[in-house]
C-alpha cells in the first residue's frame, strides 16, 4: 500500500487591517460549517441584484449582506480574534 504525506497547516493566518491590528483566522477550515456560512454570504450577495450604489439599496438588505459577511467572517476568526 502506498503511503501519502498530507501538509496541514497548524498555524493561524494573519490578517492586519490598519488601526484595528491583526486578526488571527482559524489555520483550516473544513466541513459543513465553512459551506453553510459561505452559501449564507452567497444569498445575500444575490440580494444585491448587480446593484454597484449601495445608495440605492434598502437600509434592511444592506444590513442583512453585511451581518452575514460579519458572521461568515467572524466563525472563521480564532475566538481571541473574534471577540474582538
Amino acid at each position: 500500500m502506498a503511503t501519502r504525506d498530507f501538509a496541514v497547516r497548524t498555524e493561524p493566518h494573519v490578517a492586519t487591517l490598519g488601526e484595528l491590528g491583526e486578526l488571527h483566522f482559524v489555520p483550516e477550515v473544513f466541513g459543513d460549517e465553512f459551506l453553510d456560512g459561505y452559501n449564507k454570504v452567497q444569498e445575500a450577495q444575490q440580494a444585491l441584484g448587480g446593484e454597484d450604489d449601495l445608495t440605492k439599496m434598502d437600509p434592511d438588505a444592506l444590513r442583512q449582506i453585511y451581518g452575514s459577511m460579519r458572521e461568515f467572517l467572524g466563525s472563521l476568526l480564532t475566538p481571541e480574534s473574534a471577540e474582538r
